[in-house]
């Protein structure tokens, strides 16, 4: 199944993915007009543009994102008037260019919490286990009597990473069933 047709710059997509629209303008028709489309931020890309009889397509290649490094970038779709030279904005916008998760190394993909989350857990278990009698963390040594403060630091990174992963549902769903008494 052919990916949909999309008629604007996406909002977001990832490093080395393609990325092409259309973009039918009437009052700039291909021809007696031509369009660029910039990509400026962290990097910069400029796209190809192809003509139709009544549209541009505009893609941004697998090998020219690829070369973007994540972030917030600001695009621009210019026309210019083929005789005069005349130079029109007809769009522009922000778009997020997230990480290329097939090139990133292991790990790197993991927020600050979700590594403090493991950190924690392994500190834990080695301290209870009785495996060793202290551990440093962040160049700071703690030993079996500082448990509960590590506890309280993993809830806190725990609550964290699920406000992370469930943006706008802070709390886990607790699911409760009412009995009748003496209907056990």
């Amino acid at each position: 199944m052919a990916p949909p047709v999309l008629t604007a710059m996406p909002t977001e997509f990832r490093a080395g993915e393609t990325v092409e629209y259309e973009l039918t303008l009437p009052d700039y028709p291909p021809g007696t007009h031509s369009l660029t489309v910039h990509l400026r931020g962290i990097g910069s890309a400029d796209a190809s543009v192809g003509e139709g009889a009544s549209k541009y397509t505009v893609t941004f290649s697998a090998a020219l994102t690829g070369a973007l490094a994540p972030g917030v970038y600001q695009f621009s779709e210019l026309i210019t008037v083929t005789a005069g030279g005349k130079v029109v904005e007809v769009g522009a916008g922000v778009v997020s260019v997230l990480r290329n998760l097939a090139t990133a190394p292991a790990g790197s993909a993991q927020t600050h919490a979700e590594k403090m989350v493991a950190i924690l857990e392994t500190a834990i278990q080695d301290l209870t286990s009785g495996k060793i009698q202290a551990y440093s963390i962040g160049g700071r040594t703690v030993t079996y009597n500082d448990l509960p403060e590590l506890q309280k630091m993993l809830a806190k990174y725990q609550s964290e990473v699920r406000m992370q992963r469930s943006p706008g549902q802070p709390f886990q769903d607790i699911h409760v069933t009412f009995l009748r008494p003496g209907s056990v």
